[in-house]
């Protein structure tokens, strides 16, 4: 998976990838995943930098079984937010 946020187009395995943040980024042993809807999960994790410890998504992952590479990306564009 590249270093830089965006899509791994090319995800191994049962899910799409959207990296939003490098995982060098985050507090060891900070992460977990979480369900966000059907389909839709996200990895998340406390910044090395974040002295309150808040949970940020490190990616988004989305099952290719119930989406498309294209209706993953339609599905994040709509939901920008969980991206900030």
């Amino acid at each position: 998976m590249p270093e830089i946020r965006g899509w791994d187009e090319e995800s191994p395995g049962a899910y799409w990838h959207y990296r939003v943040r490098p995982p060098n980024l985050f507090k060891p042993n900070s992460f977990r995943v979480i369900d966000i809807t059907d389909g839709v999960k996200s990895t998340m994790g406390k910044l090395k930098t974040d002295t309150n410890g808040t949970m940020v998504p490190q990616n988004v992952m989305f099952d290719k079984k119930k989406f498309t590479l294209n209706e993953a990306k339609k599905w994040l564009n709509d939901h920008k937010q969980l991206i900030k």
